[in-house]
């Protein structure tokens, strides 16, 4: 895989962290505030992309608009895109302006908000990140979950907006793991131990390398099968 911030050095100067300080437990949303492109073909996030390896010295992990989603920077480096969080956070654009979110067209917010929800859903899944939205003094505590980039950085930014359709955001998540596991559930009925034993072995496989549990929504039949006690490893 390719990214971006890899492949364009920004000329002003390194704009990231090679390393972490801390593990991953957070998950930050942005607006990138250009102008989103939303007649045709969406250019949004590659225009972001340019930007951001071109004049300011700050960073972050994926850009996303309706069409695109560009990763800029690789999860082991520490990007720069939330003052005070930036050692334990991953961070996502948006190609749009936070303030405007009722005033796009319906299609290309469903659009964009898909791309978004793909990328976090994935992260969520790899580190062991619940796939809900916490506050500032409970990310303080230790929780881990998925942020404004107004509840860390309240006094300076307001994106993703007060508008952001965080209910669709966490709806195509769920929606997406439903469906994954409702096909699963066919393909165990179909084929009987088969099937259960390979999901079981790669879950288990999973586990050890990424420290993911089975989600919480696997539909009942599937985590029977999963759980069943004749498994064993």
């Amino acid at each position: 895989m390719s990214f971006y911030l890899l492949d364009h050095p920004n000329p002003n100067g390194l704009s990231y962290s090679l390393t972490r300080g801390e593990p991953i437990r957070g998950i930050v949303l942005h607006t990138a505030e250009n102008v989103a492109d939303t007649i045709g073909p969406d250019g949004g996030a590659e225009r972001v992309a340019s930007y951001g390896a071109t004049t300011r010295r700050a960073s972050w992990h994926v850009t996303v608009d309706k069409d695109s989603i560009i990763y800029m920077l690789p999860d082991r480096m520490q990007a720069w895109h939330v003052v005070g969080y930036n050692s334990s956070t991953l961070g996502i654009e948006q190609a749009c302006q936070a303030s405007k979110w009722k005033e796009y067209p319906a299609d290309w917010v469903d659009a964009t908000i898909t791309n978004t929800a793909t990328v976090v859903k994935q992260w969520c899944e790899l580190y062991d990140i619940p796939m809900k939205r916490i506050s500032r003094d409970e990310y303080d505590s230790g929780k881990r979950g998925i942020l404004a980039h107004a509840d860390l950085d309240p006094s300076r930014r307001s994106d993703p907006g007060k508008d952001y359709p965080w209910d669709l955001l966490f709806e195509k998540m769920e929606t997406d793991m439903t469906e994954f596991y409702i096909e699963l559930e066919k393909l165990v009925t179909e084929s009987g131990g088969n099937a259960r034993s390979l999901f079981y072995t790669l879950e288990l496989l999973r586990g050890l390398a990424e420290g993911v549990s089975i989600p919480a929504n696997v539909p009942r039949a599937v985590a029977e099968a999963v759980l069943s006690p004749k498994h064993t490893y």
